[in-house]
């Protein structure tokens, strides 16, 4: 029997975005979708109706096209709006002002804030770099960075540029960087002169001479100041951020057709080199407004904060956070350094930097002791525990028993290289141990037992009968 842990107030319910999503449906669509399931099934049985409507409640920016969906039976070969012209950041960079953006805490406790205007204008400075540096649309622009706020940037002045993004997290290897980047034969790499990990500075100028030797295609490397080590800065063709960012050019953003290249993320390479996988910018838009609007429930008011780096898919996650107004947290180094509760304690920084929505993170408290504990105690109990898999009910019981961490519902995330996530809890409804509750919308979906054979309430795989906006999907065009 499913053990119930937590269920939302009428409260929280009334004020869900689902909520919203379902009242708007019937004013603007005539669509009498009273409950979840009802509207799950509506989302899978009218795919074109369910993705349209969810492109005009989210508020994306661009041009539909004339069709929302072609070859819909095809898997793969399903194309969603493939008339369409959009430009991913716009809709990322919507929301200006001086309200936090992002927030960064390095595990010595160095802080970086940017408003939503200081991205904007770093964004549309880094873009202005590009377009000066002569990058046509389908160049590639590689990252080597730790998770701060210029990864962010460069990310979306690329897109804003017409290019194609692809990061790692500068603790790979040279031969890891190079089995990925060597792939696509990137124009430009932003990188950062070093990291620090587990209390200790690690410089990059090697390693960068290293890679750069094996990317003949690589025209400019763009320094990020991050540790102050000049030697970065007299490798061959390289700048400084501040430097080749132009923050008095205007922001400026490239529509280009919905399945261009957004950004490429790899497989784990551990069947052989990390394969490129491709996403477009409409699947990435359309599937993360239902995972961070509907599922997640964000709000321009909440704060949003997932332990990653940039070598893994939720970085790419997190950025698409901004879409809803939220303020990112940002961490980078070692979570256990100098004890468990670092990986936490950003989230308390301040006063004002309570997080609601809280990733993959929420478990390290339970490996320390001490200043750990009660670092996780500090938490408000207002909190979305986002994890990777269905919560098992011993770990369950330990955050709300206990009271190490406190969280409003239990978000059940379940991903893959894909960077797309096919079960979650619903806003609207209960949050249970060793459950994934519901199909997210949009998914059609079936557990699949060990054996193969199809069935609930043990553990298995997840299977999709039916097509997603996963788009793009093609290699690269070589000159």
């Amino acid at each position: 029997m499913t053990e119930i842990l937590w269920r939302p107030s009428p409260e929280r319910v009334a004020a869900a975005n689902l909520t919203a999503f379902r009242a708007w449906l019937s004013t603007v669509r005539g669509l009498d979708l009273p409950d979840m399931p009802a509207l799950w099934r509506w989302s899978i049985d009218d795919m074109a109706g369910f993705w349209t409507a969810l492109w005009d409640f989210a508020g994306l920016i661009g041009e539909r096209g004339g069709r929302a969906l072609e070859n819909p039976e095809a898997m793969p070969g399903a194309r969603f709006f493939p008339n369409s012209q959009l430009c991913y950041a716009e809709t990322i960079l919507r929301h200006g002002g001086a309200r936090e953006a992002i927030v960064f805490t390095g595990e010595d406790g160095r802080r970086i804030a940017w408003s939503r205007d200081d991205l904007r204008a770093e964004t549309a400075g880094f873009a202005a770099g590009l377009r000066g540096l002569g990058l046509a649309v389908g160049d590639r622009v590689a990252g080597l960075l730790p998770n701060i706020p210029h990864a962010v940037a460069a990310f979306l002045g690329t897109n804003a540029a017409g290019g194609t993004w692809s990061s790692c997290s500068p603790d790979f290897g040279p031969s890891g960087i190079l089995d990925r980047f060597g792939q696509i034969e990137p124009l430009v790499l932003v990188a950062a002169d070093g990291y620090r990990y587990g209390g200790k500075t690690f410089r990059l100028a090697s390693k960068l001479r290293e890679i750069l030797a094996a990317l003949p295609t690589v025209r400019r490397v763009v320094v990020v100041p991050f540790i102050a080590d000049s030697e970065a800065l007299a490798l061959p063709n390289a700048v400084a951020w501040d430097s080749f960012v132009d923050r008095t050019a205007p922001l400026a953003f490239t529509r280009l057709p919905g399945n261009h290249p957004l950004y490429i993320l790899y497989s784990s390479g551990t069947t052989g080199k990390p394969k490129c996988i491709v996403h477009g910018a409409v699947g990435v838009l359309l599937k993360h407004a239902s995972e961070h609007l509907l599922h997640g429930d964000l709000k321009p008011d909440d704060r949003l904060f997932y332990f990653t780096t940039l070598g893994w898919m939720m970085w790419n996650w997190q950025v698409s956070g901004l879409m809803a107004g939220a303020t990112l947290l940002q961490f980078d180094g070692n979570p256990f350094h100098p004890d468990a509760g670092r990986a936490v304690r950003p989230c308390r920084a301040r006063a004002d930097d309570d997080v609601r929505h809280l990733g993959e993170v929420h478990q390290l408290p339970r490996q320390g002791r001490g200043r750990a504990a009660r670092d996780a105690r500090s938490l408000s109990p207002a909190h979305d525990v986002l994890d990777g898999k269905p919560a098992r009910p011993g770990v369950v019981r330990l955050r709300l028993s206990r009271d190490q961490v406190r969280p409003r519902a239990l978000l059940h995330l379940r991903g893959d290289r894909h960077r797309r996530l096919f079960r979650a809890r619903r806003p609207d409804g209960p949050g249970a141990a060793r459950r994934a509750l519901h199909t997210r919308l949009g998914v059609r979906g079936r557990g699949v037992r060990r054996g193969g054979k199809p069935g609930a309430g043990a553990e298995g795989r997840a299977r999709v009968h039916q097509a997603l906006p996963l788009d793009a999907g093609d290699v690269l065009e070589r000159p």
